[in-house]
């Protein structure tokens, strides 16, 4: 017997129950519900196929939950968002075509620290209506990804879009350099066009910086929206994500000037398993239109993931 170790029962001994908790609880309809999402991906596969980070989700699955973000008196009113995304692989194209469903068409390129802050000074339209697309991965060679997604926001007036992704890596040394070129048209949007420069570094095994420089053009509103932020990411264990963001934002037109600047602290937790996370995030926002001076706020949010597999 090793040390330490509990005596074996006797071998007329019945096995004790398990204990009833509410993890089992919880794991019984995310155990069910996952298995309808692996059957729909392969329907839609068979149907179609003729031929988000530490625990950023890469297989198929299906995200919901919501989130709450909560402002000083004065500041402004509190608001709520629901969280819908669905990415659904499909193997029998060499996983060329994927199906997805999300929210924030026009905001996709932005972190959530970003897009609030841009919508916050009205520098954005609030864009939380869910669309789906179906999408191809055209080239996937030599570093350069090219994918395109064709698709409608679901909501009234019919509102359907394209747009065409192009991403590339490079290793500098230590640092990796990344672009990207996002083009999107919608029928009441219609164009703008997103240039995206990062510089990635791993700084130690679990804490990595990223430099990103971003440039959007839109254009019903003629001009540039520009930005640049610093992140910094710790994986502080495995169920545990830390990251601190610092960003400036600014326009071309009328003249080019800084609109602001933001500070966001993010806080990921899986609260059990693989699947259940909640995150926190106290935002600090410094707009040009307010002198400058802080505006305080505070997002929760709670997203589950089904699937089998999607953080493979």
């Amino acid at each position: 017997m090793l040390p330490g170790a509990s005596p074996a029962p006797a071998q007329d001994a019945p096995p004790a129950p398990p204990p009833a908790s509410l993890g089992r609880f919880l794991d019984w309809p995310h155990d069910r519900l996952s298995a309808l999402v692996e059957t729909v991906a392969r329907g839609a596969d068979g149907l179609l196929s003729g031929n988000r980070v530490a625990d950023a989700p890469t297989g198929s699955y299906v995200s919901l939950g919501g989130a709450a973000t909560l402002l000083r008196a004065g500041d402004g009113e509190d608001t709520t968002r629901a969280i819908t995304r669905v990415k659904l692989a499909l193997p029998r194209t060499e996983e060329r075509l994927q199906l997805l469903v999300d929210r924030g068409l026009s905001s996709l390129t932005r972190s959530d620290a970003q897009r609030d802050a841009e919508v916050a000074i009205d520098q954005a339209a609030v864009d939380d209506s869910p669309f789906a697309a179906l999408r191809l991965l055209a080239v996937d060679r030599l570093k350069l990804r090219i994918g395109t997604d064709v698709g409608a926001r679901l909501r009234l007036p019919f509102d359907p879009f394209a747009r065409l992704r192009a991403d590339r890596s490079v290793a500098l040394g230590p640092w990796t350099l990344l672009f990207s070129e996002t083009l999107l048209t919608t029928r009441l949007t219609r164009f703008q066009s997103t240039t995206q420069f990062a510089l990635q570094r791993p700084l130690s095994r679990s804490v990595g910086l990223t430099l990103l420089s971003d440039a959007t053009w839109r254009e019903r509103s003629r001009r540039f929206d520009l930005s640049q932020t610093a992140t910094l990411l710790w994986q502080a264990h495995d169920r545990t994500l830390v990251g601190l963001e610092a960003g400036v934002i600014g326009v071309t037109e009328p003249d080019t000037v800084l609109t602001a600047w933001t500070l966001s602290l993010r806080l990921r937790h899986r609260l059990h398993r693989d699947w259940l996370l909640l995150e926190v995030r106290p935002q600090v926002l410094f707009p040009r239109d307010r002198g400058f001076q802080p505006v305080p706020a505070l997002t929760l949010q709670l997203e589950a993931f089904f699937g089998a597999g999607y953080l493979r």
